[in-house]
């Protein structure tokens, strides 16, 4: 039923007349996200199908591993492992699409976002319920994408809603975009757009557990530093508002994992930076102690962002790095 290929991604047999395809449509509300779907049909489908054939083959060129140090730049195309998935809510709805409320033409707001959800049928010609097992997650897959179906406003229409069916128009102003944001494939994720990657699945408000690993395992990998009274609360703080400082964090606990500083090396480091002014220790008893307003920075030293040239000795903050192997 699937073909697999030497990279490891699923390819499904040509679907166009016997698998399901549902539009996904994903409205945010304050307390998460909710989900609706719909069922193309004709050529709405047929167009959806080629996008979907079209961006498993893409995929297959990506193959730069997500790096949260590397910055948004080099992260534009990439694999994303599930560690690396910090907000799985609109993953869970993609898994568990049964439970999904049917989108109708009584739904005209225009949504956030819309996943085309793409599966398999079994060998009796039911579709295949994603994530059920290693055996059948492949056989299905979800493409994120921006699409038109409800806002009648301004706009031209690019498709049109009966009911809980979606037909294409019969004079098309508008094509349908081959581009795509993501591409689900129920364990990783190929990224094409790391902004819309960044805000759906690393965000890590209301998420108490994620910003708590991360800083224990900050504190954990920091070795025998010791931080002053209130530091990392305000570090937990930090992270369930800043994306960016929940980043920093996940790149200093990758770096130092297995090799933890010493307090003489920060020592050298914040003299050879002169960040004196910005990281202090308490040469009594070892603590290290920056300003609440100065978390972000000091994360930045941490993680070997702050750093002085060899030729002139300016001081310079890097947005995003890439390893030299």
């Amino acid at each position: 039923m699937v073909q697999e290929t030497e990279d490891g991604i699923s390819l499904p047999r040509d679907p166009v007349d016997t698998d399901t395809v549902y539009l996904i449509g994903f409205e945010k509300e304050p307390g998460g996200h909710c989900g609706l779907r719909a069922t193309p049909i004709g050529d709405a489908k047929t167009d959806f199908l080629k996008i979907g054939r079209k961006a498993l083959e893409k995929s297959r060129s990506i193959k730069t591993e997500f790096d949260p140090d590397a910055g948004a730049e080099e992260n534009r195309t990439c694999i994303v492992n599930d560690d690396d998935i910090w907000d799985r809510h609109l993953l869970n709805i993609i898994d568990n699409y049964e439970n999904l409320s049917l989108l109708d033409s009584h739904h005209d707001k225009m949504f956030a976002l819309y996943a085309i959800l793409f599966i398999e049928n079994d060998q009796n010609g039911f579709p295949v319920t994603p994530g059920q097992d290693n055996d059948t997650e492949s056989q299905s897959f979800a493409i994120f994408k921006r699409l038109d179906i409800t806002s009648t406003a301004r706009t031209k229409k690019l498709l049109t809603l009966t009911g809980s069916e979606i037909k294409k128009l019969e004079e098309t102003v508008l094509q349908v975009s081959e581009s795509f944001d993501m591409l689900y494939t129920g364990n990783k994720l190929y990224v094409q757009n790391y902004s819309a990657f960044t805000y759906l699945f690393r965000s890590l408000q209301g998420n108490e557990n994620k910003v708590d690993e991360l800083v224990s395992s900050f504190e954990e990998n920091m070795g025998d530093l010791v931080f002053a009274d209130g530091l990392l609360d305000s570090l937990k703080e930090r992270a369930k508002k800043s994306v960016r400082t929940a980043n920093r964090l996940n790149s200093i606990v990758r770096k130092y994992k297995n090799r933890p500083p010493s307090l003489d090396q920060i020592r050298t480091a914040i003299e050879e930076v002169d960040v004196q002014d910005l990281i202090t220790i308490d040469e009594g008893n070892g603590t290290i102690s920056f300003e609440e307003d100065d978390i972000d920075k000091a994360l930045q030293f941490f993680n070997e962002d702050l750093f002085k040239s060899a030729i002139f000795s300016d001081k310079y903050a890097a947005s995003g790095k890439r390893k030299i192997t």
